[in-house]
């Protein structure tokens, strides 16, 4: 069973609209989801779980923001406001928070900042998704001594083009360590998520909507009046499955055809919450979508298995990774990309390479067939279901962008946060070195 005071009940969701003041906008928010009560006031310690999945533009929630809702727990009386992530593989956190201005954000508000990704792990049992590794650090505060603190989940408000949308329950998907996350992002990602939240329960669920993010969750730099959407406002429940399903709907998707909040969902009820609305808000004008931009380089061959090639695994994360190495950086190049299972063997025999193979499936079936033709050299392969570090840097390569091009930072800060992140104790997976 799901903890039943965040998976069952008639718990409202509140939208009210962002205006000029956001320590205003989010004081007004707690207050209407609390009303009086202040229960991170008196907590031994506030954790926030943000979404900073990368330093791409519009894919994290704004440092405004996050910079805001510290400031106003703070001022209630939070002695300990902690900020944490584990950014996605192909990155580190403490890079993505300096190279967005988090870090900066926090700190000035009277925060910390946790990098989940550095220290020690521990093993867990996680329902079916079996043992896996998530942070010592969120373990410790939120599963052996949850009491006394106050947790936040605060949310972006996007698209995903792998699992649908990308809000609250996503969100925790960070929790689970990077070493085993090719694994469960595969057809099996909308369960593992599921999982997560079996074990990790917010007190209060956010969604930062200022600007919501269309077609995937990263935007392709040229494209932002397709991709992007001043949807200006604010979101906040007590329920992380109604605040998900709210937010669905608001733009414009049914929360029941997306598995892993239907699978969170105690009771159908969860999934048309009461939705209070403090102020004119008006949903998108067309619904949104999960699907990528219909924007290719040219040069670049993708063949996807006819049998098999899931969308959470082998097939989005790469189509999605070169379309933003090549609008955003600048990449090209010509060669050719397999994934999944079911190839045409005609297909196979007349790639001239150079090519990437993609998962094991792919592996199975092309990879040493490619190699005798083409030779080794002219063959790369990312390992796992959708091995993201692994795939960007065999992508770098091959579509001819440097780190110093893909670098969001001077190369002499770089450099110190990486040294950083590794005497911190690195589980990164990190794909541009």
């Amino acid at each position: 069973m799901f903890p039943t005071h965040v998976m069952s009940g008639r718990e409202a969701v509140h939208f009210i609209k962002a205006g000029s003041d956001l320590r205003a906008d989010c004081r007004r928010l707690l207050r209407a989801v609390y009303g009086d009560a202040t229960p991170w006031a008196s907590a031994r310690e506030v954790l926030v779980k943000p979404n900073a999945v990368n330093f791409e533009p519009h894919v994290y929630v704004d440092p405004a923001m996050i910079g805001a809702l510290v400031a106003v727990l703070r001022e209630d009386g939070a002695a300990r406001v902690t900020v944490m992530e584990s950014c996605t593989n192909g990155s580190f956190t403490r890079l993505v928070f300096a190279a967005t201005g988090i870090a900066r954000a926090v700190e000035n508000a009277g925060g910390r900042c946790v990098y989940l990704d550095e220290g020690p792990s521990v093993e867990i049992e996680m329902g079916s998704a079996g043992r896996i590794r998530v942070p010592r650090f969120a373990h410790q505060r939120l599963v052996e001594n949850r009491n006394g603190v106050f947790y936040i989940d605060l949310a972006k408000m996007k698209t995903h083009s792998m699992s649908t949308v990308t809000f609250c329950l996503k969100n925790q998907w960070a929790f689970v360590d990077p070493a085993c996350r090719s694994a469960l992002h595969n057809d099996f990602l909308h369960q593992s998520i599921a999982e997560v939240n079996r074990v990790f329960v917010p007190d209060l669920c956010l969604v930062e909507g200022l600007v919501a993010t269309n077609h995937g969750h990263f935007p392709l730099r040229g494209f932002e009046g397709r991709t992007l959407w001043n949807a200006g406002v604010l979101v906040g429940g007590r329920n992380a499955v109604a605040v998900d399903a709210a937010c669905t709907r608001f733009l414009g998707l049914d929360p029941a055809a997306i598995p892993h909040i239907a699978r969170c969902a105690a009771s159908p009820d969860l999934l048309d919450p009461p939705v209070v609305h403090h102020d004119a808000i008006e949903g998108p004008k067309t619904p949104f979508t999960d699907e990528l931009l219909p924007e290719f380089p040219r040069g670049i061959t993708v063949h996807k298995g006819r049998d098999r090639c899931c969308v959470e695994g082998c097939w989005s994360n790469p189509v999605c990774s070169i379309q933003v190495i090549a609008a955003n950086y600048g990449g090209g190049g010509r060669f050719h990309v397999f994934m999944g299972k079911g190839h045409d063997p005609a297909e196979v025999e007349a790639c001239e390479g150079p090519a990437l193979v993609v998962g094991p499936c792919a592996h199975d079936e092309v990879h040493d067939r490619l190699v005798r033709r083409l030779g080794r050299r002219s063959v790369r392969f990312s390992s796992g279901h959708n091995n993201l570090n692994e795939t960007i840097g065999r992508l770098l390569k091959l579509m001819g962008v440097s780190v110093f091009q893909s670098a969001p930072l001077p190369l002499p800060r770089m450099a110190w946060l990486f040294a950083a992140h590794f005497l911190s104790g690195s589980r990164a997976r990190i794909g541009f070195f």
